[in-house]
């Protein structure tokens, strides 16, 4: 099961525990196990089962009081998880309480308290890398980027691929006559946003192999000037003067915006054309993608309830998705909706369908990055605790056609969906006008079928349609 976890295959995780909770029903450790999977994945009557169990087990376990401080968070009573955390820090110091607790003052934007809980731990844990990236980050959104880049490269992440531990890692040495290496080493929508600085780095190199996920490898060109776009198994006996992961480039080049990721893109017109023609363009259609990955940095706070959306998905719009994972509090609402599933399409289909939609709107996923750098109009809905580049690392690498709504209370997103609801209607108001104006014309053409119209008026009639029908296409 643990295994399973560890490559974010959460229902074979589950399969698993629970076969090892046959062995024992009364497992303490299979249970809480359970438990903090339910509370990642918001399960909620799994999450209610399984603390009850763990709590009647063992209420005094330390992983038990551990997740207690999560189901607690879960359940939206922060002070109590505060109190859960606070106490465990005073009897053991343990680490995971330190940063579980750190993690809250950030979600709710305490910075200057969460500050303070790191380095408190970090005179006891002084090696814990998280515990530095943590402060780096808060470094970062605070606009310090100088401290924020120094203390982002304690990412786990970095060290954790062997294959190129043997390649000196570049740090801003003369790369004339160097052949680097740049690797993947964050999440998709990092690669994307990010591959871009391959551009500022191409001209001072003599040549770039960037390593690129398997996933992505179908949407980059093959050969960009003398950046090569490969596989590891491409690279792996090729010689390299230098190697870098793809995500500290930033420290180089975060004020050069003067290149954009789409120039890397493989951008297919034919496939273009083909949903063009496909698609239903008797409505407007919307793109939408309300939550991201179960194990993505800030979830479940920058995820949104699908049920939320409700009254949106109740306009006159057709809606698409192309997100492959539906939390389990949101299966029985994206069953019976109006979404159409288009999580099965390749990435490069993908590109083709965002294309021809009318707009695209996205919480902070893979998905909104992908949208904004085809140009098509986006509106990325943001959580209060956002990731740090959506603070003042954004003023210098912006999106031109990115709508931003932040939430701006912690776990509420009324507002946010209130003003998008708004927002939607008065940009098609055209559109829904016109589904009005098309019933008008069926009981026009009914009564002049049976004379009741004259065919003067009838033809009037037509003409102020046609002109409707020309204000609705533009």
């Amino acid at each position: 099961a643990k295994c399973y976890l560890s490559v974010e295959n959460i229902k074979e995780a589950e399969k698993y525990y629970l076969k090892a909770l046959e062995f024992d029903q009364n497992d303490k450790i299979v249970i809480n196990n359970l438990l903090i999977l339910y509370l990642r994945i918001g399960s909620y009557n799994k999450i209610e089962n399984f603390y009850n169990k763990a709590k009647a087990l063992d209420l005094n376990y330390l992983e038990f009081r551990l997740n207690e401080s999560e189901y607690f968070l879960f359940k939206g009573d922060i002070e109590k998880a505060i109190k859960i955390l606070n106490s465990i820090i005073v009897e053991s110091k343990n680490y995971f309480a330190y940063k579980k607790l750190a993690k809250i003052y950030l979600m709710m934007n305490d910075n200057r308290k969460a500050t303070e809980i790191i380095e408190q731990a970090l005179i006891i844990y002084p090696n814990k890398r998280d515990l530095k990236v943590n402060r780096g980050i808060i470094y970062l959104t605070e606009g310090d980027f100088d401290k924020g880049w120094e203390f982002y490269e304690y990412r786990k992440s970095i060290v954790n691929d062997e294959s190129f531990e043997n390649i000196k890692i570049w740090k801003g040495e003369n790369l004339t006559d160097s052949n680097l290496l740049v690797t993947c080493e964050q999440g998709m929508g990092d690669v994307l946003q990010f591959s871009k600085f391959l551009m500022n780095l191409s001209p001072i190199c003599k040549k770039i192999d960037f390593c690129l996920y398997d996933k992505l490898i179908p949407i980059y060109k093959k050969k960009i000037n003398n950046i090569n776009v490969c596989k590891k198994s491409e690279i792996i006996n090729n010689n390299y003067d230098y190697r870098i992961s793809l995500g500290s480039l930033n420290k180089f080049f975060y004020k050069e915006n003067n290149f954009q990721s789409s120039e890397l893109l493989n951008l297919k017109n034919n496939l273009a054309e083909k949903h063009s023609s496909i698609m239903d363009n008797q409505k407007r259609n919307i793109g939408l993608i309300w939550s991201g990955n179960f194990f993505g940095p800030k979830e479940p706070y920058r995820s949104i309830e699908l049920k939320n959306f409700q009254k949106l998905l109740k306009l006159d719009l057709n809606f698409y998705s192309f997100q492959n994972e539906i939390w389990d509090r949101d299966k029985n609402f994206f069953q019976n909706s109006n979404i159409v599933d288009y999580s099965q399409k390749s990435f490069s289909d993908i590109i083709a369908i965002i294309q021809n939609l009318d707009l695209v709107i996205s919480t902070d996923t893979f998905f909104l990055h992908l949208s904004c750098i085809v140009n098509k109009e986006t509106w990325g809905l943001i959580s209060f605790n956002a990731d740090w580049r959506w603070y003042d690392y954004y003023k210098y690498n912006p999106y031109e056609s990115l709508k931003i709504y932040k939430q701006s209370e912690n776990r509420n997103w009324d507002s946010v969906i209130d003003l998008i609801y708004s927002d939607i209607k008065n940009k098609f108001s055209i559109l829904f006008n016109f589904n009005l104006i098309k019933q008008i014309v069926e009981i026009h053409n009914f009564l002049f079928e049976r004379k009741k119209i004259s065919s003067i008026y009838q033809q009037q009639f037509n003409g102020g349609v046609a002109q409707l029908v020309r204000a609705r296409d533009s």
